[in-house]
């Protein structure tokens, strides 16, 4: 039986970024070609510097590129991007009056039609990200393993499209990243799902589809098996460190 492939809803075709410093220009990202798919995890890893954190604002339409097309779910347009696109900041971005619930509250009724759509969202990103004994807790009080969570239900309370996660697990302990872990890939049943991250091990169980990136261009694309093919190595790890360059 022949498999019907997936369609991306998002990509990124010859996407180049320059920025002005004061010694001229820096091309923090080089003719980008790039897609995700819905019901897949796509990965992005790097080292600091490799232009990931650049590539991911230029998904979510936080920044623009230079040159080059970015389509996310059929549209060019910024706005429309940035509703679809939902983003989970490495370091949490939280309402530091409010409590966890009324956080969610805000973040849902942006995107809901009425009080019953806003209370089912808000129930099942605190199901997800296990944080029902924290709702009523100020956001200025969680630990940072919790506001990270609260973080991502923030998130997943405005149901986007495309979720795309920076370092999302930083701050989590073993239990809680292995949890989430689990949820991540439940999510990406419905949702076209991208992950940027130091992790080999998170790439590893996670990702369907993985892009690395050396000095703003894409260096390496595909699949851990195909990762490992292309540079004759046995694991992801090896596979990384062989494309950038590295050496133990």
């Amino acid at each position: 039986m022949k498999t019907e492939s997936k369609q991306p809803e998002v990509i990124l075709s010859g996407v180049t970024k320059t920025y002005s410093v004061p010694e001229g220009k820096k091309t923090a990202c080089r003719n980008i070609n790039f897609s995700a798919s819905k019901g897949e995890i796509t990965g992005i890893l790097g080292k600091n510097g490799a232009g990931k954190s650049t590539l991911i604002k230029i998904i979510c339409a936080f920044q623009y590129p230079t040159t080059g097309k970015v389509l996310v779910c059929n549209t060019e347009d910024p706005v429309s991007i940035r509703r679809n696109a939902g983003y989970v900041s490495e370091t949490p971005c939280l309402e530091q009056n409010l409590t966890v619930n009324e956080i969610l509250y805000f973040n849902a009724s942006l995107y809901c039609n009425s009080k019953e759509e806003i209370n089912n969202r808000i129930k099942k990103s605190v199901e997800v990200t296990e944080i029902k004994d924290v709702v009523n807790v100020k956001s200025s009080a969680l630990s940072k393993g919790y506001a990270q969570r609260v973080n991502l239900a923030k998130t997943l309370c405005t149901d986007p499209s495309v979720l795309v996660l920076d370092e999302f697990s930083g701050g989590l302990d073993p239990v809680q990243t292995k949890k989430l872990r689990m949820e991540i890939k439940k999510l990406s049943a419905g949702k076209t799902i991208i992950i940027s991250t130091h992790s080999i091990e998170e790439a590893a169980f996670l990702c369907d589809r993985i892009y690395i990136m050396k000095d703003g261009l894409i260096a390496a694309s595909g699949t851990q098996k195909e990762l490992q093919e292309q540079t004759g190595t046995d694991s992801l790890e090896n596979a990384f460190i062989k494309t950038v360059g590295e050496e133990i």
